[in-house]
């Protein structure tokens, strides 16, 4: 193995034992383990982080090098929120949906990862008062999502297992147009290619229907607070434009 190589075990191995060591993101860790999960440190790519799934390579969370441990910490909480949601989903893929659904749907599954991820950067300050996770909880365009999230626990006397945190940042998702703008883009794009993929052959070719049925085992992944529906959360009659 080359030196590099061992580097780059240490550096992954090292942010992954703080998250095994935080009470919020230790479940994914140990779920990551479960699915056997493989992290890599990438050099070439443009975004933070990525997750992927394949029948052949099996789980994949890219890690993108140029960042910092903090920043590459909440993004690895976030991807491995992914991971739980794929594992919920019963492994469906977007194009079991129609591309409005599967639109609505990413919004949804964006949007918890973010918050999540939000939660365990505040987790991690409050243990090391560290500010370095605060600030790594807002770049990438999230800001305003932590920041919801912080102001909310601050009005609530800083619990961690309180709905009302949870929901501010989750609702918060949604009202960045831009953001909300740019992943629908980019489901919109790849939705033919998704539709066409091996996995997707594999499925049924019975289109479902996105419901707070479907959704609700989401909301039942920890925190187990079901921030994701019931009074306050954002509705599934969310407009779509150009669509």
């Amino acid at each position: 193995m080359s030196k590099k190589n061992k580097m780059d075990l240490a550096r992954i191995d090292a942010i992954a034992q703080r998250l095994k060591a935080n009470k919020l993101s230790r479940p994914l860790i140990e779920f990551g383990i479960m699915i056997d999960v493989q992290i890599n440190l990438v050099t070439d790519m443009a975004d933070m982080a990525l997750y992927s799934y394949n029948i052949l390579s099996g789980h994949t969370i890219d890690l993108n090098a140029n960042y910092s441990d903090a920043e590459l910490f909440v993004a690895l909480a976030h991807e491995l929120r992914h991971c739980e949601q794929f594992q919920c989903m019963d492994f469906q893929c977007f194009s079991e949906f129609s591309l409005k659904d599967a639109i609505l749907l990413q919004r949804y599954l964006e949007a918890d990862a973010s918050t999540y991820a939000c939660a365990v950067a505040y987790q991690e300050y409050k243990t090391t008062k560290n500010k370095e996770f605060l600030k790594a909880a807002e770049i990438e365009g999230e800001a305003d999502i932590a920041r919801s999230f912080i102001a909310m626990i601050g009005k609530n006397n800083q619990d961690l297992n309180d709905v009302h945190a949870y929901r501010a940042a989750f609702n918060q998702w949604f009202k960045c147009d831009e953001r909300v703008s740019d992943y629908d883009a980019r489901l919109k794009e790849s939705y033919d290619g998704l539709k066409n993929s091996f996995m997707a052959m594999m499925r049924p070719k019975t289109k479902k229907r996105l419901s707070q049925k479907f959704l609700k085992p989401l909301g039942d992944i920890g925190p187990k607070l079901n921030y994701l529906h019931g009074g306050g959360a954002v509705l599934l009659n969310q407009k779509l434009s150009n669509i």
